[in-house]
């Protein structure tokens, strides 16, 4: 076996293992519409050893924000808070900081949702 076909077969183990999978293989290739071995050929063409290896704890870092990013603009917020000016910006970043927290400890997101709106709701009257 060539040192070309045994970094591509670590590689592959990385791709195929399950956290990664279930975190970002699944998500991703479903999001995109694509087989998940052609989302892996494309992160063992693009990717090497160190980046693969150092990707999932970067992206389960980003989570958090993400989930902050979604919720904000799922709520209009960018329209209530950047727009309008009706709620400050530091009163909205703490209730979204407890809310996604709550999501990270398990708390299903569409509930998380209606949950903050009414919240927002009573922060608006």
């Amino acid at each position: 076996m060539s040192t070309k076909e045994k970094l591509e077969l670590m590689k592959l183990r990385i791709l195929k293992g399950y956290k990664w999978q279930i975190d970002i293989i699944n998500p991703l290739s479903k999001e995109l519409e694509m087989d998940n071995e052609e989302l892996e050929q494309i992160l063992m063409n693009n990717l090497d050893m160190i980046s693969l290896e150092g990707l999932h704890s970067r992206i389960q870092s980003a989570y958090p924000n993400y989930l902050k990013t979604k919720l904000y603009f799922d709520l209009k917020l960018n329209l209530l808070i950047d727009v309008m000016q009706l709620i400050p910006k530091k009163d909205i970043n703490t209730l979204l900081d407890e809310k996604i927290e709550e999501i990270l400890n398990g708390k299903n997101y569409d509930s998380i949702y209606d949950e903050t709106k009414k919240e927002i709701k009573s922060l608006l009257k």
